[in-house]
């Protein structure tokens, strides 16, 4: 686990323009501060069948969230633009479980935009923004007469013209569509591009987690699989968390957590050869993978990393 004491995380994803790998496959789970549990609705958010929403931040359900919801439903969202400083609508998909229907979604489904329709339980954790220039935009949640599911919970941000503008310049290659995702979710999967094929190359991705309550402390990221070029310094492909770049393979299902103390120039590691004694690093002195860790505090001032296994060395 990490730390997550801040509102946002961001990791990035850069490579360059040759050698090629599969990539990563990541599951991220936000961690309670003290046990783990879901996604709160606020009390009096809407959770009916024809629902209004007039503020800049809010939150939808679907009927009865978290428990099933009914058979036969049609339910309508309209979200209220708050004026013409207003651009577009973000739609964070922060719990996501329907009927899982052909690729059209024609059984349970949520449609947005007009015609885009999610069904089934691959959306939790993604997001999408929406044009939003006109004074309402309809959301449609339809069932049908089988089965039943948990539904949805999502989050929805009017965005101001000017931030629209920052947030539109993508990173991705060669002027295409961005690469960039943004998360706000308690769990969720996170790849890289194409995956599980090659990642494209001259790519600078930026991941963007934002907590789901101020209830969040910590950040448990599993890697499922990671597999990117190798380099010394990890100065080709990388994936970078708070300064720390990581690359090369590592084994698959490891939990690997970075840590992250008040002071981002010096890691504490507990020496395994050296019973209670430090190992002190300073910052990219020694680049390096570690393969699996523990975070272990004594006390307010102290930090250390507790070696379980390995590492290997970034060359």
């Amino acid at each position: 686990t990490t730390d997550f004491l801040s509102y946002e995380k961001v990791l990035r994803f850069k490579t360059d323009s040759v050698n090629p790998r599969p990539g990563f496959f990541l599951y991220v789970r936000q961690l309670d501060c003290g046990t783990i549990s879901p996604p709160p609705i606020v009390p009096g958010s809407p959770s009916s069948c024809d629902v209004h929403v007039w503020d800049v931040q809010a939150r939808i359900s679907s009927p009865n969230y978290p428990r099933d919801y009914g058979n036969d439903l049609r339910c309508r969202y309209t979200v209220h633009r708050q004026g013409d400083h207003i651009c577009q609508l973000k739609v964070n998909f922060l719990d996501f479980k329907l009927q899982n229907g052909n690729p059209g979604c024609y059984n349970d489904y949520l449609e947005l935009d007009g015609g885009w329709r999610a069904c089934g339980d691959k959306f939790q954790g993604i997001s999408r923004t929406l044009d939003f220039r006109t004074p309402e935009k309809l959301i449609f949640f339809s069932t049908d007469a089988w089965y039943t599911f948990s539904g949805f919970l999502l989050g929805l941000r009017q965005i101001p013209c000017s931030e629209a503008a920052v947030e539109g310049t993508g990173r991705g290659s060669g002027g295409g569509a961005s690469c960039d995702r943004e998360f706000e979710a308690m769990n969720f999967d996170m790849r890289s591009e194409l995956y599980p094929l090659n990642y494209l190359p001259n790519l600078n991705c930026r991941f963007l987690i934002r907590k789901v309550t101020q209830a969040v402390c910590q950040l448990k990221i599993r890697f499922i699989r990671f597999d990117v070029e190798s380099s010394i310094g990890c100065n080709r492909d990388y994936l970078a968390l708070d300064g720390e770049r990581l690359c090369g393979a590592l084994p698959l299902n490891t939990t690997r957590p970075n840590p992250m103390s008040e002071s981002p120039n010096r890691i504490y590691f507990l020496n395994p050869r050296r019973d209670g004694q430090k190992l002190t690093l300073g910052n990219g002195a020694l680049p390096m993978i570690m393969l699996s860790f523990d975070l272990i505090r004594w006390g307010a001032e102290h930090c250390y990393l507790k070696l379980l296994d390995r590492y290997q060395t970034a060359i």
